[in-house]
């Protein structure tokens, strides 16, 4: 990795670390407003190719407009990237084949890309009448940030929303659900907020994956715009897309453990015994990814209810032993309930203890 490259991650894992709220998740489309539907690119996926038309911004001398193999390498790659939980999902082969026309009209092409030499705001736009465009304020050089901010307007022209939409935009400050900048919808790792997947090693995170493949089904599979297939997602109508039914659990999957202790420490309506389509609770995936901070909060809580089943049949307790994770395991045997069944604290295995456990 290059230095500039490396500093630049940093800075970006530092911004996330010294984030004070926690995150709502979730994914939102663009198909927001009833009866209005833009032009979105999901709908072409299994076009046997696309057009591609892409120019430089006013503000290139001649001499700037001589990266085109690079630039036009970069848009491919962004788009592999959108379409490669597609190649995943469907049944059908989608679009890889892709022809760039330099300065060529933008009508007859699928969608457009401007490249501007000064570094500024991207922006996309998907209109209902015409073909989306990309307008790229990150100069000629392809680095992180240039990736970040075009895979991001990529998944505009897709279809999907930036998911921290501003509360005002809907004229309701009610909507606000914390993150940074009083916005909607922020979350970890997440490229429809502008940051990258360190944990994955990928620019996409979980949401965004899911997103895509969401606006496929409703392309393609009759799925309702207003319908979260993910059974541990929930509808939000306004703006409208799906969120995560447990946000602690959320945070924890997704190596969060920051996020995870704001969210303990917010809300003090959160069910920590939530489990989720596999039966897992928090602090089964406190467990298993060796949170032991998460660990000590969560039984420190006079509801939590530290030895629940997941749909294996294991407890927390058991995920503990099979992962040797021998301190957490201890923490846990520590639990009064683990108390009340040898009150002198003589339990010679976790294994007695889980056999006497309702």
């Amino acid at each position: 990795m290059k230095p500039t490259l490396f500093y630049f991650t940093l800075t970006l894992m530092g911004c996330l670390l010294l984030r004070m709220t926690p995150a709502a998740q979730g994914f939102m489309a663009l198909e927001h407003e009833d009866g209005w539907r833009p032009t979105i690119m999901v709908d072409k996926v299994h076009e046997p190719h696309w057009d591609i038309a892409y120019s430089y911004g006013d503000d290139c001398l001649p001499e700037d407009k001589v990266n085109d193999q690079a630039l036009t390498a970069a848009v491919t790659d962004a788009l592999q990237i959108w379409l490669q939980p597609l190649r995943d999902y469907a049944q059908r082969p989608i679009v890889n084949d892709f022809r760039y026309h330099l300065d060529a009209d933008r009508e007859i092409a699928d969608f457009q890309v401007v490249f501007y030499c000064e570094k500024g705001t991207s922006w996309a736009s998907v209109p209902q009448d015409a073909p989306p465009r990309i307008r790229l304020f990150r100069g000629m050089q392809v680095t992180l940030e240039f990736m970040v901010s075009l895979v991001h307007e990529m998944g505009h022209i897709f279809g999907l929303a930036d998911t921290y939409l501003w509360a005002d935009r809907w004229g309701d400050p009610e909507l606000d659900k914390g993150g940074s900048n009083n916005s909607k919808g922020t979350q970890p790792f997440s490229i429809m907020l502008g940051t990258t997947n360190y944990k994955d090693g990928g620019l996409l995170g979980r949401d965004d994956k899911n997103g895509i493949v969401w606006l496929y089904k409703v392309t393609y599979e009759g799925l309702g715009i207003r319908e979260c297939f993910f059974p541990d997602y929930r509808l939000e109508e306004k703006p409208l897309g799906c969120v995560p039914k447990y946000s602690l659990i959320f945070a924890l999957k997704h190596g969060v453990e920051v996020d995870a202790i704001l969210v303990l420490k917010d809300d003090e309506g959160l069910d920590v015994n939530a489990q989720d389509a596999a039966g897992m609770t928090a602090l089964h995936y406190a467990v298993l990814y060796r949170y032991k901070w998460v660990v000590e909060v969560l039984l420190a809580r006079a509801d939590i209810k530290p030895f629940l089943k997941n749909k294996d049949g294991q407890r927390p307790l058991q995920l503990a032993e099979a992962k040797g994770h021998k301190e957490i395991a201890a923490l846990i045997l520590t639990h009064p309930k683990a108390r009340a069944v040898d009150p002198k604290r003589t339990l010679t295995t976790s294994w007695g203890v889980l056999k006497t456990i309702k």
